[in-house]
């Protein structure tokens, strides 16, 4: 039986639409392909340093009190569990405000009574001292002391110490001869002797002398002739 050109037509399949959905799987592929080519590496992003980090990713910590008669309190702030920033808040005024305008680094942090005035005490790195690309807790931190009732702050520039705590608080006092001393605060630091920017576990640790009032800093004997439990600390001061 021979089939008329009009059954072939009707029996033949519609690949229209196969040929349709390939042209569509090769375009997905290409483009797949393309973005995957174009992708920044991930190792050359740099992280933005510390001081790029928002405020809103601070993390406060346990609020100390600083000054009893105006209610001043400071609040630690951290951001991946390191300490980045100081809040002051008076609850007189129910006022707040950021201690620093950017991200830091701070280490260890005090707060004393020195000439009837409350001091906050930093172990604190505001530069990229090893030059890793951000402002982090293996640069040399410096000792900064501030104020928190006038705003004034002030610090010891020593670039090859690396204060790492506030150990105790020496009392004022005068000998017979009626030479006098104010008090003077001891803290322990690390030496860079290799001068690369950084805090390394084989750099001496010894003692400082710091005279808040003249700003001077005057070395003592290192870990290995006064160990640090030899010494005493004063708690009395803190509050």
């Amino acid at each position: 039986m021979q089939l008329r050109r009009s059954d072939i037509h009707k029996r033949r399949p519609n690949r229209l639409p196969l040929r349709l959905a390939g042209l569509c799987g090769i375009l997905l592929v290409g483009f797949g392909i393309w973005k995957w080519a174009s992708r920044p590496d991930l190792k050359s992003i740099p992280t933005p340093p510390p001081e790029k980090i928002s405020p809103h990713t601070y993390t406060p910590g346990q609020p100390k009190l600083v000054d009893v008669r105006s209610g001043t309190y400071v609040i630690p702030l951290y951001a991946n569990k390191h300490m980045i920033n100081l809040a002051l808040y008076r609850r007189a005024t129910s006022t707040q405000k950021l201690l620093f305008n950017r991200a830091v680094s701070i280490d260890d942090l005090s707060v004393i009574q020195y000439q009837g005035e409350p001091i906050i005490l930093l172990t604190m790195a505001t530069e990229d001292t090893n030059s890793n690309g951000g402002i982090d807790a293996q640069d040399i931190h410096q000792l900064f002391w501030c104020n928190p009732i006038s705003g004034d702050i002030h610090k010891i520039n020593k670039p090859i110490f690396n204060f790492i705590s506030y150990v105790s608080m020496l009392p004022e006092g005068s000998s017979s001869t009626g030479n006098g001393w104010r008090g003077e605060v001891l803290y322990k630091v690390s030496v860079d002797i290799n001068h690369n920017g950084q805090a390394d576990a084989s750099d001496p640790i010894q003692f400082v002398l710091i005279d808040l009032g003249k700003q001077t800093l005057n070395e003592l004997l290192p870990e290995s002739v006064v160990p640090t439990s030899a010494i005493k600390n004063d708690d009395s001061d803190l509050k």
